[in-house]
């Protein structure tokens, strides 16, 4: 007689039939983590519409009055310089319209290529819309044109104009101030720097910084202060960069500003 037992088919149903309940939960975990991922990034586009919305209008105004305006005079020498800004505005609008449906594009399946750094800073800085010197911001940039790091484009831009738009809001929130970007090399990895000398944060609200459930700023004043919601933005910056084999790291004083080091994958030459 052979020593082995015979498989039960009652058994090789049960197997089966759990492996393939462990597959429909993993397929609905992949569609799950997915749909969060992309409230999050619509979540950080809200925060940023106040200032495109104003951007906006910025914009807009000027088109409507100086097409009003020319059609009454019927000047052909102010209706030249008129269509002159007209058409200034709407290419403006127009590349700013890209950029947003550009941060809003969904991207579930991150394509890892080499991005110069440089390039991306300047981008999610422009992504923002509008001049920062507007709100009392000088932009101090340090960020060589050969740095070039690993990991998927549209993830970079949202890391980069996520910390941003934290930086300029701590800028803003007190008053103006600075925010520099620079870059160094360590090992075989590219240390992005992004400070601000704004508001800052105290030991309590650093303890939450990437909570998605709240937020560094504060809400109402006194005592009886609470944390806002809002902290979505870095949350998914985390998310972003550990997904591209990097570390997030964070310091910051009240009073002082804050300071964000991205550490991310060199890509090869």
């Amino acid at each position: 007689m052979s020593g082995q037992f015979p498989a039960h088919s009652g058994d090789a149903d049960v197997v089966s039939l759990i492996e393939e309940q462990f597959e429909r939960i993993e397929e609905r975990f992949s569609r799950l983590k997915a749909e969060t991922r992309q409230a999050m990034q619509f979540s950080t586009l809200g925060s940023a519409a106040a200032i495109w919305a104003h951007e906006f209008n910025n914009l807009v105004t000027p088109i409507l009055n100086l097409s009003r305006v020319a059609l009454e005079r019927r000047d052909p020498q102010y209706t030249e310089k008129s269509l002159q800004v007209i058409a200034a505005n709407a290419e403006t609008l127009i590349t700013l319209s890209e950029r947003i449906l550009n941060l809003a594009a969904r991207n579930e399946l991150p394509k890892p290529a080499r991005v110069q750094l440089s390039g991306a800073v300047r981008h999610a800085i422009d992504a923002l819309g509008r001049d920062l010197a507007k709100d009392r911001i000088s932009v101090h940039l340090d960020v060589p044109e050969e740095f070039h790091a690993w990991l998927d484009p549209h993830s970079l831009q949202q890391i980069l104009f996520n910390l941003i738009l934290n930086a300029r809001a701590a800028l803003v929130q007190g008053g103006g101030g600075r925010l520099i970007l620079q870059a160094a090399r360590s090992n075989d990895r590219l240390c992005l720097t992004i400070q601000d000398t704004g508001v800052g944060m105290d030991a309590a609200q650093l303890e939450h910084i990437f909570d998605p459930f709240k937020s560094t700023r504060r809400a109402g004043n006194g005592d009886g202060e609470q944390l806002r919601c809002g902290g979505i933005g870095l949350a998914l910056c985390r998310d972003l960069v550990e997904e591209s084999e990097g570390a997030l790291s964070v310091e910051s004083q009240r009073g002082k500003g804050t300071t964000f080091r991205v550490h991310l994958p060199e890509a090869k030459s």
